[in-house]
């Protein structure tokens, strides 16, 4: 087949047009193209660009490193023929930074140096929590005066370490982790916090009527019987209910300082704050408690006069017979509390019987007594294991009727835990055996560049 004098023009054409794009489509990058330092060997500088030399990488580093296991701040050395095809270098930076999270996620102290070689554009892109220790004009002094001087004399190694030790200096010196941005507490953050400090300001005021709720007094009647689980002291619950209540109230002070000053207090101040209310909380809920607490009165139901305790020796006498034999076993205390003006009216002696739940394991409620007499055992017959169920024998004894019952229950066999173990040690493996990479930090765009 031959073609005519025109049609070689136009093939000719072509294959110019194709020699003169390659080098620009060879270069076209996207961010998923970059090497991740973290993934690939554990280390912080990706040469693309291949202006470095191994000496250099070595000393960068090894300063990186040492960087972010002071203070754990992340610096990423990167170098690119150019960014084609993203809009700029500095969209193209920032785009890379969000895309490997350089940093650590609650802190946001990354760094990325880029150098666009194509571009003859340096580019050094701070997280949020940098920014306050290294402002836009900080990095732009650096990039002005330590870097692209070296550059413009063809010195890349000289400039990047210079500039990668400028900021190590200033990260070093400053440390990061006592700085922590108010500035990337979130709207739905904000609102996370606000809600929290509301729910705190209703429990504190819950905690305060609790507390007066303690030394209100309590209405008996003359002739009755009452309930309580345990010997409590009303008091140590007036301690506790105050130490809550003054807890809960320190914090939501906290909490809303962060919310009405964000540009003074952060999240870490929350968290300090909210130590600082857990210790503190102590000595001024004694303080309170010893100075405002009055012990709950027993009153009459019928006059509402003050019931007098009666002497243990003359409670025994009011009870009923399961009732002293659940006395007598310990599994219930009784105190006797007496209306002298409602008894002297009524001419009979009208007592209130307050009983007091001491032991409820040893001994159950028997179902004829209605009271804490029966003896509860359990004995094991057969042990169970892996392969086999077991077998035990439950006694019901009641120390005041006639009622026993035994009998035989089956205990279920063992779990094997070889399953979950080996899924626990192979799930292990696969995480040990994971890549490293980034904390997860994120940047909004601080930083500067510079051209050469």
């Amino acid at each position: 087949m031959k073609f005519s004098s025109q049609q070689h023009l136009i093939v000719a054409s072509l294959f110019c047009l194709a020699l003169c794009l390659f080098p620009y489509l060879s270069y076209a990058l996207s961010v998923q193209d970059i090497p991740n330092p973290q993934q690939v060997n554990g280390t912080w500088v990706t040469d693309m660009a291949n202006i470095l030399s191994d000496s250099t990488e070595t000393k960068l580093n090894q300063m990186i490193s040492e960087l972010e296991s002071k203070n754990g701040t992340e610096i990423a050395v990167v170098t690119v023929p150019e960014t084609t095809p993203s809009s700029s270098p500095k969209a193209f930076t920032t785009e890379l930074f969000n895309h490997w999270g350089i940093g650590k996620a609650d802190e946001d102290n990354g760094v990325l140096f880029l150098v666009s070689v194509g571009d003859r554009r340096v580019e050094i892109e701070t997280g949020y929590g940098i920014e306050p220790i290294l402002p836009d004009a900080k990095v732009g002094n650096i990039i002005e005066n330590q870097i692209t001087p070296r550059f413009k004399e063809g010195d890349f190694n000289g400039g990047v370490l210079a500039g990668t030790n400028a900021l190590v200096s200033v990260l070093y010196s400053s440390g990061t982790h006592a700085i922590y941005p108010v500035d990337t507490i979130s709207l739905p953050q904000r609102g996370a916090i606000l809600l929290i400090n509301i729910c705190a300001i209703l429990l504190s005021w819950f905690e305060y009527h609790q507390f007066k709720k303690i030394s209100t007094p309590i209405l008996l009647k003359p002739m009755g019987r009452s309930r309580l689980h345990g010997v409590s002291d009303p008091k140590q619950r007036a301690y506790l209910i105050a130490y809550i209540g003054i807890v809960l109230a320190t914090l939501s002070l906290g909490l809303l300082l962060v919310v009405i000053s964000p540009k003074v207090f952060g999240l870490k101040v929350a968290i300090g704050w909210l130590i600082f209310s857990v210790i503190i909380g102590f000595p001024i809920a004694i303080l309170l408690t010893n100075k405002y607490y009055v012990p709950p009165s027993w009153r009459c139901s019928d006059c509402g006069l003050p019931l007098k305790k009666v002497r243990p020796s003359l409670v025994p006498s009011f009870l009923t017979k399961p009732e002293k034999v659940a006395r007598n076993l310990g599994s219930v205390k009784f105190e006797g509390w007496e209306c002298r003006p409602c008894s002297q009216k009524m001419r009979l002696p009208l007592m209130h019987i307050r009983a007091y739940v001491v032991d409820s394991r040893s001994y159950i409620q028997c179902p004829i007594c209605q009271e804490l007499t029966m003896k509860h055992s359990e004995t094991t017959i057969t042990s169970p294991t892996e392969y086999s169920t077991g077998e035990r024998r439950i006694i019901d004894d009641c120390k005041c009727c006639d009622y026993y019952t035994e009998k035989t229950e089956t205990i279920p066999s063992l779990t094997s835990t070889s399953d979950s173990s080996s899924s626990n040690s192979s799930s292990s493996d696969s995480s040990s055996s994971s890549s490293s990479d980034f904390g997860g930090g994120d940047s909004g765009g601080g930083g500067a560049g510079g051209d050469w």
